[in-house]
């Protein structure tokens, strides 16, 4: 029998163990995306064999994470048991291509395609310079705000600067008029990454004007991928949000990012056509899979 602990962000540098290096795939495998989380999906955690797994809780429904490690398909053998032993259905959430590869060697599966969470991923050459009639519209953005506010410029976030990006959340927050839950638990989970800032490891880049921040994005870069976790810009400064964009590609591609996994979109309509627009290479799919038995 599994024995699972809840999960805790101290837990963080121990997951690092277990995550993948060098190509992690879907942001729910790396450390951002599972720790600006953790606790909106209640998450547990146990270890086997040098390899992590997790339980989760998505729409009050316990499934498990895909594992990472050392010995996938075992873990995934040990799941079993434990479902079968708690008489509950073994589901995996947000599981890929790859991971649906691996299931199917050794189990009889199912599967449901999970459209709002897919990834979006870009070429950061792309992003960088907005070239190209795909781009027109990205550029005129872009243009004007450099016009417009030609004194702006983009900084590394560094430890001495997360009080300035704080005070800028703040006038996020006010500026955004949202009051959902879902948005006050996004604006906890970035507190938190501010609060944290070191323990998480992410790269940062804000933009100045007049002596303030007026956008944030903060990410980690992961084999070729930067994949960005945080994304926030003041909405009254035309082209902020492509200007952002582009310095943090900049960024990514000088520390060896090829590509910019901007993660899914929730199924919302209005972040769906924002992420649209920046013409994506590629989604990473993701599936909820339902084990049904062991192949004989």
């Amino acid at each position: 029998m599994i024995k699972f602990i809840k999960t805790e962000l101290k837990d963080i540098t121990e997951f690092k163990k277990y995550l993948p290096n060098d190509n992690a795939v879907s942001c729910d495998g790396t450390a951002g995306g599972i720790f600006m989380w953790f606790d909106e999906f209640n998450t547990y955690h146990a270890v086997i064999n040098d390899t992590l797994i997790q339980k989760i809780t998505v729409s009050g429904e316990d499934m498990f994470a895909p594992p990472c490690g050392k010995d996938v398909t075992g873990a995934v053998f040990e799941i079993y048991s434990y479902c079968r032993e708690n008489s509950i259905p073994c589901k995996f959430f947000g599981a890929t291509d790859n991971f649906i590869e691996i299931l199917a060697e050794s189990f009889e599966i199912s599967k449901e395609y999970e459209r709002d969470i897919c990834d979006y991923v870009y070429l950061s050459s792309d992003l960088m310079s907005f070239s190209g009639k795909k781009y027109h519209g990205q550029k005129n953005h872009l243009n004007a705000f450099k016009k417009l506010y030609s004194e702006a410029y983009a900084k590394k976030t560094a430890t001495s600067d997360i009080e300035e990006v704080k005070a800028f959340m703040e006038k996020y927050k006010a500026s955004a008029h949202k009051s959902s839950e879902a948005f006050l638990k996004e604006i906890a989970s970035v507190e938190r990454v501010l609060d944290n800032f070191s323990l998480y490891g992410f790269e940062g880049l804000a933009v100045y004007y007049n002596g303030e921040v007026i956008s944030f994005t903060a990410g980690e870069v992961i084999g070729d991928t930067m994949y960005a976790h945080i994304e926030k810009a003041l909405p009254e400064y035309r082209g902020l949000y492509q200007y952002t964009v582009s310095e943090f590609s900049s960024l990514a591609s000088r520390m060896g990012a090829v590509y910019i996994n901007r993660e899914d979109d929730t199924g919302d309509e209005g972040l769906r056509t924002s992420k649209l627009a920046y013409k994506p290479c590629k989604l990473v799919d993701k599936y909820t899979v339902t084990i049904k038995g062991v192949k004989k």
